[in-house]
Parts: structure tokens; C-alpha cells; sequence
């Protein structure tokens, strides 16, 4: 199975998407936001709701999935020569 850039959009989106998704529950779950080390604590020092590392991490997977399976599915369908 050969990988190329082709489809590469879906990764990126799933990427982007999984660190909006992160930001926004960190916005949900935490009172302070200001001062937060990472995307998985809030500014005093509780973690972020499992549910939205779990989500953000789906979304990033789906979109990395969605890439290997639209290059193997077009080089499968490419003519050789």
C-alpha cells in the first residue's frame, strides 16, 4: 500500500478538528481558563472531562483514517500500465 499526499485535507481536518474540539471542552469544563498548562488542564489544575480527550481523539483518528482509506482505495482503482 502505497500513502501519498492525496487526500491529505481529511487528516489536516481531523487534526484541527480534534484541537478545536479540546478548546472548546476545556472551555466548557474548566471556571479558569487562564494560566492552563495544555489542553488537558484547566488554569488551576483540574483535568479536562475524559469525554472530550476521548472525542478529540476520535475525530483526529477518523480523519487519519478516512486518509489511509481514500489513498488505498484510489490506488487500487489506478490503471497500470
Amino acid at each position: 500500500m502505497k500513502i501519498s499526499t492525496n487526500y491529505i485535507t481529511f487528516a489536516s481536518l481531523g487534526l484541527v478538528l480534534a484541537f478545536i474540539t479540546m478548546t472548546v471542552g476545556q472551555f466548557i469544563d474548566c471556571e479558569v481558563v487562564e494560566g492552563a498548562q495544555s489542553l488537558t488542564t484547566c488554569g488551576n489544575g483540574e483535568p479536562v472531562s475524559f469525554f472530550w480527550k476521548v472525542l478529540s481523539s476520535l475525530i483526529a483518528t477518523s480523519g487519519i483514517y478516512l486518509w489511509i482509506s481514500k489513498n488505498n482505495t484510489s490506488s487500487k482503482t489506478e490503471i497500470r500500465e
